[in-house]
């Protein structure tokens, strides 16, 4: 009962329709094992005696992730030491998280794409950091897995994205003809105009720090975003050489959605027990009761009609005094 237990749990939670799938265990390189397609959108390999295997994608294009399950004991999808794969040829899967000889399944999924904004070398940590090792550390890279206490690094967050199907990738600004070899840089933008975000199912203005956006790069993401793209603002103090660079940055794009990113400046306590979920079966607030932060960088919905187009759902309120510094 437990083996159906868990293959149904498989296909609950990764919504894999099996139904739509062919069979051709010759696309995996593995001896007695099996293979289930569906060409250019997901692949389920069944290793039913351990090991890896190679997987011929060579029908399909674009980029995939890889993802491990246990049927033995169940749980939530597993990362293995290939996190993606790209289409056009035979690609090795990698190896299982653990029990390596034991069986186990292999999800290789076109996966939703996610680009992460980061700001250029050494233009962070005006605040707090010393060095220039520090200043690069405080813009939340994604492949920044330290724990340490007082790290950054947005590494964890990028493995349940993983973990989740999601493909990542980083584009960091650039530094600044101007910016000395060493020492704090001011970072200058990416030209986002030449870069076809519609293959993005979000774009995260992360650590982005750069305030010299053009109309050309501002145009390309108002595009993506009114053709149905997402994109996701989060600021900080320490995400530039000041505590304006940031939010000055996310306020090149937010003035077309009529949207203010305030400083970082203050302490907020949001409850839900205080009626200030205003959607409070929204799913960003699954499971949560309350965000009590310290410098955090409220956004802001100004008075008057937004531009054409757009409409604004505020999610939570802070009232005004609440918690604040």
């Amino acid at each position: 009962w437990d083996v159906c237990r868990h293959a149904l749990e498989f296909f609950e939670k990764t919504g894999v329709a099996f139904e739509e799938m062919a069979n051709d265990n010759a696309k995996s390189s593995a001896a007695d094992d099996y293979c289930f397609f569906k060409e250019g959108e997901a692949y389920i390999v069944y290793l039913k005696n351990g090991g890896t295997t190679n997987l011929d994608l060579s029908a399909a294009t674009g980029e995939f992730s890889v993802r491990w399950y246990d049927p033995r004991n169940g749980g939530v999808m597993q990362l293995g030491t290939v996190r993606s794969v790209t289409g056009g040829a035979t690609r090795s899967l990698g190896n299982a998280p653990d029990s390596a000889t034991e069986d186990w399944v292999v999800l290789v999924e076109a996966g939703k794409k996610v680009l992460f904004i980061r700001g250029a070398d050494r233009s962070g940590g005006g605040l707090e950091g010393g060095t220039d090792a520090s200043r690069t550390e405080h813009l939340a890279d994604i492949s920044n897995f330290s724990t340490a206490n007082g790290n950054h690094g947005w590494g964890t967050l990028s493995e349940v994205l993983r973990a989740e199907g999601f493909v990542l990738e980083q584009m960091n600004e650039l530094l600044d003809a101007a910016d000395p070899p060493t020492g704090q840089t001011a970072g200058a933008h990416i030209d986002l105009e030449t870069v076809n975000l519609a293959q993005y199912a979000l774009v995260v203005f992360g650590s982005n720090n750069a305030i010299d956006y053009d109309s050309a790069a501002i145009n390309a993401v108002e595009s993506y975003v009114r053709g149905g793209g997402a994109a996701l603002f989060i600021s900080d103090g320490n995400f530039g050489s000041s505590r304006c660079d940031a939010p000055t940055s996310d306020q090149l794009f937010l003035d077309r959605f009529g949207l203010v990113m305030n400083q970082d400046r203050g302490t907020y306590d949001v409850d839900r027990a205080s009626g200030e979920f205003l959607v409070p079966d929204h799913p960003i607030f699954d499971g949560i009761n309350s965000f009590r932060g310290e410098g955090v960088s409220p956004g802001f919905i100004p008075a008057g009609v937004p531009p054409a187009g757009v409409t604004i759902t505020r999610l939570a309120r802070i009232e005004t005094g609440k918690g604040t510094k």
